[in-house]
């Protein structure tokens, strides 16, 4: 194990322990996280209401040091809520009032609420870490992450999320009630969890280098021709009309060399990318409406890949 391995793999067990102090049973998805932030990625959670979405979010924020700010979206949410806008005084100055996307970790909640327009605001930012305003352009903080929160589809006052947008989150996690065990432990820690004892274990300046760390993690070409063989079996299924772009196969490669970071390895194996598979390629297929009525989710659509798909030794 190299020490650079060593490093990201501490940092990770420190923020899982931290985070759980306020999350039960959240261990495999503050892992998700701390992958898709040190990929330099983005998040999507899907859940109902009341799954501790925001509370993971705000503990994770704490754990790793890093400024967070969140937006709550309706549908009278403004782009400028976002990314933030000019005033103007009477002597003609003209000042910039930065929007809550400047953080580290934006918190966008329930973004399926908010109009079109604004859904694609966040779409410089995602990918080029930056926001134009009236043809200036601002770079934002580093390490920069969106997690955003969904509704489950067709909840009522919703917008389905375009193409464009979904493509851009590396991850889209499904959060879900709790076990009956699980939620007695959430009930009996009421009091310790609203005291919100998380304390931060790194920085964004450590994280950086983190960051820098986990590019160094190998991937054997036979391990990238898996990627690219799930990748192009889901296009050609018949029951696809639309099927994972090249950027998810960018995503995939970049996930599984910071997981395979977190969990102590210097190098990626198969069952890395058999694991964030289903994360990382779901939310990017479109389902033909004819195989949409007969019940066919993406779900099964990329286990069948995972079970047809030869797997590299």
């Amino acid at each position: 194990m190299s020490s650079s391995v060593v490093k990201i793999s501490r940092i990770a067990e420190k923020v899982v322990e931290e985070v759980s102090k306020v999350i039960v049973g959240g261990e495999p998805t503050i892992e998700l996280l701390l992958a898709a932030l040190l990929a330099e990625e983005h998040v999507l959670i899907e859940g109902p209401p009341g799954s501790a979405k925001t509370l993971m979010a705000r503990a994770f924020a704490r754990a790793t040091g890093l400024t967070f700010k969140r937006v709550q979206m309706t549908v009278e949410t403004m782009p400028s809520d976002i990314t933030g806008f000019y005033v103007y005084t009477l002597t003609g100055q003209r000042l910039f009032r930065k929007g809550p996307i400047f953080s580290n970790i934006l918190l966008v909640d329930e973004l399926n609420r908010a109009p079109p327009r604004t859904q694609s605001a966040l779409l410089e930012a995602m990918q080029e870490r930056q926001v134009t305003i009236e043809g200036d352009t601002y770079d934002l903080p580093r390490p920069f992450l969106v997690l955003a929160t969904q509704m489950p589809r067709g909840a009522v006052g919703t917008y389905a999320l375009p193409e464009v947008v979904l493509d851009r989150f590396a991850l889209k996690i499904d959060t879900r009630y709790l076990e009956p065990e699980k939620e007695k432990e959430v009930v009996a820690r009421t009091d310790v969890i609203e005291e919100f004892p998380v304390h931060p274990v790194s920085s964004s300046k450590e994280l950086l280098e983190l960051a820098v760390l986990a590019k160094t993690v190998y991937v054997d070409e036979d391990v990238m021709a898996y990627i690219i063989n799930l990748v192009n079996f889901l296009r050609a299924n018949p029951s696809v009309e639309a099927g994972p772009s090249t950027r998810g196969s960018v995503h995939l490669y970049k996930l599984a060399r910071t997981y395979a970071a977190i969990k102590g390895r210097d190098y990626v194996i198969p069952d890395d990318i058999k694991y964030l598979a289903p994360y990382v390629l779901e939310h990017r297929i479109k389902i033909k409406p004819q195989v949409e009525i007969e019940g066919v989710v993406p779900n099964d659509l990329v286990e069948e890949a995972l079970k047809s798909v030869e797997v590299p030794k």
